[in-house]
């Protein structure tokens, strides 16, 4: 063959290289000046430089592939990466598909699946001394929206925006919103029911039928609801669980309540008339009279006094059917 020009030309198999022996010893000078430049190429980390594009495919078999990065084009499903073990290989993909994790032949970050995007990136290696597939170390996004998964805003709008899901307490595939469930769910074996971030069974019915082992990941519900900080170990809000949800209350307090003091005043008193049983009230009395109307004289024109005392007081209650602040209905959503 001629003297190579690329390094990816060459072969592991030794026999597969040149010069064979029927090769001019004049050549012998050219290879070997191509072979030291392919050293000083894999010395200053060029040696692979060029990218590959390779199709995805069920099968994916990027450790074929005689280069160290390897762009991924289409939109295949990839449940598994080869098993040709001469990693490690950069990896780039051309658009959105689906890894499928598994834990022995394709082990994903978190053990979820990922849902790519044009241009992130990854690198896998060989999962083992002997290997028996592929893990990959790090997956980078190419959008900084995607570090975003998990993160609750509100919007003036009445539909999700593109990438989001409206946070209505739906139960959602993790199949299809893998990175989703890897970034909300706290899974609690010993207690499934603990919090509102689970998973269930029946998209139906997700609060009777949670389990950690479900395929359906339970969307926060934000509808009519305010947002508080978590505790996190501040010993403020004791007790709450990531997602948790809340009842409305008022802190335990007292009220007092006292009737106003009346001043000292006086109470009339009816006179009657013993002749002709006549009554008579003090109005129809002129200030200093000794004598009724009716002429008559007079019986208990005093006044008797009340004095100082109080009246009982009832508080009536008042208030709707909660406690709010003034607020603006927004709809929440949630990044997946």
């Amino acid at each position: 063959m001629p003297v190579p020009s690329l390094i990816s030309q060459l072969s592991q198999t030794p026999g597969m290289n040149s010069p064979a022996g029927s090769e001019s010893p004049a050549l012998l000078d050219n290879y070997d000046r191509q072979q030291q430049a392919f050293i000083a190429m894999l010395r200053d980390g060029q040696g692979f430089s060029t990218p590959l594009d390779l199709a995805s495919a069920a099968t994916t078999d990027i450790g074929a592939q005689p280069s160290a990065f390897v762009r991924i084009t289409g939109t295949t499903t990839i449940t598994s990466l080869g098993t040709n073990y001469s990693g490690p290989r950069f990896l780039v993909f051309g658009g959105a598909l689906t890894l499928t994790h598994n834990a022995t032949s394709l082990i994903l970050p978190g053990g979820f699946n990922i849902i790519t995007a044009a241009g992130d990136c990854a690198i896998a290696i060989p999962n083992a001394a002997t290997p028996t597939g592929w893990r990959i170390m790090t997956f980078e996004r190419a959008s900084v929206q995607m570090d975003l998964v998990g993160v609750v805003l509100p919007f003036a709008r009445s539909t999700a925006p593109t990438g989001w899901l409206k946070a209505n307490g739906a139960a959602v595939l993790i199949s299809a919103y893998s990175e989703l469930a890897a970034a909300i769910y706290v899974g609690d074996a010993a207690n499934p029911t603990a919090i509102s971030g689970y998973r269930c069974t029946d998209a139906g019915n997700p609060s009777g039928s949670r389990n950690i082992a479900g395929t359906y990941i339970v969307l926060p519900d934000m509808r009519g609801e305010f947002v508080r900080g978590l505790d996190d170990g501040r010993a403020v809000d004791a007790g709450r669980l990531l997602l948790s949800a809340q009842s409305s209350a008022n802190l335990s307090h007292t009220h007092t309540g006292d009737a106003q003091t009346a001043g000292s005043h006086a109470h009339p008193m009816y006179a009657l008339n013993n002749l002709t049983g006549n009554s008579y009230g003090m109005a129809f009395m002129t200030p200093g009279a000794t004598s009724l109307p009716d002429g008559s004289a007079t019986y208990g024109t005093t006044t008797l006094s009340g004095g100082l005392h109080n009246h009982p007081l009832t508080i009536n209650s008042s208030g709707g059917t909660e406690s709010r602040p003034r607020s603006i209905a927004l709809l929440y959503c949630i990044k997946f």
